[in-house]
């Protein structure tokens, strides 16, 4: 797994040039000199009252003190605020700017300058501690003497940035990425670039204790490992083998045999049905067999059930044993966020958290009173794309069409804070809910496990042939950087449009419309919904036919004496005009077409902190 890079900064530190020494400092609240290089001690008595106004700080920059973000994990704020700056006229000389460090920092950690984008914190420098006398004599050059009143924290910047705290701490390290995908199947790209190992779902226990099933050819990379999963889903296979001891050692050693003749880095077992009287039986099958796989230096992975409410085994002894152990997620969207984190604490209570890693889903979910359905992608987006269209016609042109997206009213697709991720209900409020699963929603996932110290993650699909969210943006935000973007898409992103090539809408945004026919012919009318990340639509082809031919109006005539005749005499019947009927398109397939969204809001969704213990690890299998 990728891990922070040694020797010099990434690129995208800045790092400002040396600076000349200063002639005099310009102090807020004090005396004011005229300086060669701008120098300012931001305090909060510039900042009147608690920062709720701002204040010129020096010609063109103004400040002021806000409640900061949420915190990258293992971080404190050592700085007395968090300044947001508002640069009007950008200064030709590099900024230097001391900010008053907290009464209760200890100096026993060293200390940064860390700037907010785009949903996350990035470091822009290092800071210097040094008195505020020290300060305005020397700048950035801390005295000789003992660190006597206010200490300041001192750099220098060009530009001056958007805003600026100063943090404490280790900053999260980068995750380890491991990937599963079903047996047969090939990786997405971004799967075979970032994932260091590959787990296909090639295999299965029998009853006897062998094992079924084949590899699945895959083109690894250099130094990926491939650890294949063997699935145990079938209860009554497992109580087979776990029951018997001479079947459990058979198949510890079928098991080790898979891995001598596959040549492969270790084995993962993800036996999900482990009836709940053999979890011994079970652990002793893994203390056997992480015994057999040792002199083949091989890996052991065993993915558990997240352990909340209760764990379903003894975690710590399987995680004496195992290399590794991957956290199944709560699938209930809206009980996630409250149970695994207290998985999360009680994992890393008994694994070392350099052993656990947390599964992510790339499914959407649906949830209502049959329970919890995992759905794919698009799969998802096409039930925000039915449409209900009233009437079926004919249609004639002037002729209006009630079109409905009729899972979109209501709230429609909005962003649930609650669950950290978009959602709308089927047939309005009241209906079974929609939780889309996306770049937006994995993030909040991905926080979970820096924020417990986690390893790494697991992204429970990565083959190309899934319907899946493409959340692997936030997964390369991990690897690179140590932690993901908190961000939730811009609402206005979430509004279905209807477009028409002709006729007039009575609105174009909005989960209904009315569509009005234009001239004979045949017309579309497309509604196009988004989740913030990709756009997909349904387009409606509706056929107008003629308008009714005017009835003429009778000429009085004389009528004649009516002349016997030998039989009737047959009335020809008009013919009938023939009326193209509009067919809304039945089941429409969402295309999705990667538009570029309007710029994600940054979302400060706390994240839970755990206590300094270690966190879980994902496994594969939606």
């Amino acid at each position: 797994m990728p891990r922070p890079p040694g020797g010099s900064p990434p690129a995208h530190i800045r790092r400002p040039p040396p600076l000349p020494r200063d002639p005099g400092p310009y102090i807020l609240g004090g005396a004011l000199v005229t300086v060669v290089v701008l120098v300012l001690v931001i305090g909060l008595t510039c900042l009147g009252d608690g920062g709720a106004e701002t204040a010129t700080v020096a010609p063109g920059i103004k400040v002021r003190a806000q409640r900061p973000p949420p915190l990258p994990p293992g971080m404190v704020l050592a700085s007395e605020e968090w300044l947001v700056f508002q640069v009007e006229e950008e200064p030709q000389a590099p900024v230097r700017l001391g900010l008053p460090l907290r009464p209760d920092w200890a100096g026993a950690q060293p200390l940064a300058f860390y700037t907010y984008e785009e949903g996350r914190w990035r470091k822009i420098g290092e800071a210097v501690v040094v008195t505020a006398e020290d300060f305005q004599r020397s700048g950035c050059q801390p005295g000789q003497g003992s660190r006597q009143g206010s200490l300041l924290a001192c750099g220098e910047f060009l530009p001056v940035p958007a805003n600026l705290a100063v943090l404490a701490g280790r900053p999260p390290q980068p995750l380890q990425v491991a990937v599963s995908i079903p047996a047969g199947h090939s990786l997405r790209p971004e799967a075979q670039e970032l994932a260091s190992v590959v787990s296909p779902r090639d295999y299965r226990p029998q009853d006897d204790g062998g094992v079924a099933g084949k590899a699945t050819p895959l083109q690894l990379r250099p130094g990926q490992k491939l650890i294949p999963t063997v699935m145990g889903e079938d209860a009554e296979v497992l109580q087979a083998i776990l029951s018997d001891p001479a079947k459990r050692r058979a198949h510890a050693e079928a098991l080790a045999s898979l891995v001598r003749e596959g040549g492969f880095a270790g084995i993962n077992l993800e036996y999900t049905a482990v009836p709940s009287e053999l979890a011994v039986a079970f652990q002793q099958l893994v203390q056997d067999l992480a015994t057999r796989l040792r002199p083949l230096e091989a890996e052991l992975v065993v993915t558990l059930p997240a352990p909340a409410p209760s764990p379903s085994v003894d975690w710590g002894t399987i995680g004496e044993v195992a290399d590794m152990v991957w956290v199944l997620p709560v699938l209930d969207p809206l009980s996630y966020r409250t149970l695994m984190p207290q998985a999360l604490d009680y994992a890393t209570r008994h694994v070392p958290p350099g052993k656990l890693s947390l599964v992510v889903s790339p499914f959407s979910v649906r949830r209502g009173r049959q329970g919890v359905e995992l759905l794919g992608y698009e799969q998802a987006m096409a039930l925000a794309l039915q449409v209900e269209v009233s009437p079926n016609g004919p249609y004639r042109p002037g002729d209006t069409v009630q079109l409905r997206a009729v899972n979109l009213v209501g709230r429609g697709l909005a962003w649930s804070d609650d669950a950290a991720a978009v959602t709308f209900a089927l047939g309005g409020e009241g209906g079974d809910i929609i939780f889309v699963e996306n770049v937006f929603s994995a993030g909040f996932k991905l926080e979970l496990a820096v924020a417990y110290g986690l390893a790494g993650v697991v992204v429970a699909d990565g083959s190309q042939e899934a319907d899946a969210a493409d959340i692997w943006p936030a997964v390369r935000d991990v690897v690179e950087e140590g932690a993901p973007r908190l961000l939730r898409p811009n609402g206005g992103a979430l509004t279905p449009v209807w477009q028409a090539q002709a006729g007039s809408l009575s609105r174009q945004r909005g989960a209904s419309t009315t569509w009005t026919a234009p001239g004979e012919g045949t017309h579309q009318v497309e509604l196009i919904v988004s989740d913030g990340q990709a756009r997909f639509g349904r387009r409606l082809v509706f056929r107008v036919g003629p308008p009714p031919s005017p009835s003429p109006t009778p000429s009085p005539e004389i009528t004649p004496t009516p002349t016997p005749t030998m039989g009737p005499t047959p009335t020809p019947m008009p013919s009938p005009t023939p009326t193209p009927s509009p067919t809304p398109t039945p089941k429409p397939t969402p295309t999705p077409s990667p538009t570029p969204m309007p710029l994600p809001t940054p979302t400060p969704t706390p994240t839970p902190m755990p206590s300094p213990t270690p966190a879980p690890t994902p496994s594969p299998t939606p």
